[in-house]
């Protein structure tokens, strides 16, 4: 894609921004800007502070704060601060701006549950955002059981090793990960590769952490008591599957009675 990105950098006439650390040297445009949290850089997002529910950075010595947690969240920030910075526009502003965002629809939407547990529901469908979604929990160190759900047999075949050295690196020891089946929307897909066969690639790469296959949505709830043994915190992966939000709350209500 790096052909195909620099192509789209000789088209932008006004300033062009570069906030990926590996792409920074390698997009030429003579107004690039370019943010960083390593080596040389207009902006330098340094200092950083990782909390479960919240994140404090701070830009070429400004600091600031958000109410979102995990690392990406600090990359999104730092490049809003950044742009803001450039624009002249007061940090004490932008701080203010912070305060008041609450996030995005299935963009790790923390359900809370009594008993200080909690349920989080997130979009996260490719390797990267699946681990920061992993990495983000663990900053609230519980126990955790992921809920993930391949959101097609295509995009499951062209990220299989990237997915299961995610889960393999990720996941910890009292972790567990429970796979659905692969949303299916019908049609002439490959369907030769499938949850049943991921599970047991992921068995055979990690025995840390227990994993298991359910047959639906509904089949979760119904053996909800046997899932969440010792779980403090459930993170429910998965796109295109419409049902997943409403499910998420079905999940907190049964959770309850536990």
């Amino acid at each position: 894609l790096l052909d195909t990105f620099q192509k789209f950098a000789n088209q932008v006439q006004e300033e062009f921004w570069v906030c990926v650390d590996s792409l920074a040297d390698r997009i030429n445009n003579s107004n690039r800007i370019t943010v960083s949290m390593q080596g040389k850089a207009d902006f330098i997002i340094h200092d950083i502070q990782l909390f479960a529910d919240q994140c404090a950075f701070k830009i070429n010595g400004l600091a600031f704060e958000i109410y979102q947690p995990g690392m990406h969240s600090v990359w999104n920030a730092g490049l809003v601060a950044s742009y803001a910075i450039y624009h002249q526009i007061n940090p004490i502003a932008v701080n203010n701006a912070f305060k008041t965002f609450t996030g995005l629809a299935r963009r790790f939407t923390v359900i809370p549950v009594s008993n200080h547990r909690r349920i989080i529901d997130d979009y996260a469908h490719n390797p990267n955002k699946i681990s920061s979604a992993i990495q983000t929990c663990h900053l609230n160190d519980a126990p955790l059981l992921v809920i993930f759900q391949p959101h097609g047999y295509g995009p499951l075949k062209l990220q299989w090793s990237e997915l299961l050295k995610v889960f393999a690196q990720t996941l910890k020891t009292h972790d567990r990960l429970l796979l659905l089946p692969v949303y299916d929307k019908g049609g002439t897909a490959d369907r030769t590769i499938d949850s049943q066969i991921f599970l047991d690639a992921i068995q055979q790469q990690a025995g840390n952490f227990e994993v298991k296959l359910l047959s639906s949505l509904d089949e979760v709830l119904q053996d909800f008591s046997a899932v969440t043994l010792n779980i403090k915190q459930i993170l429910v992966l998965g796109a295109r599957n419409s049902m997943m939000g409403q499910f998420c709350q079905q999940l907190a209500q049964a959770w309850e009675k536990y």
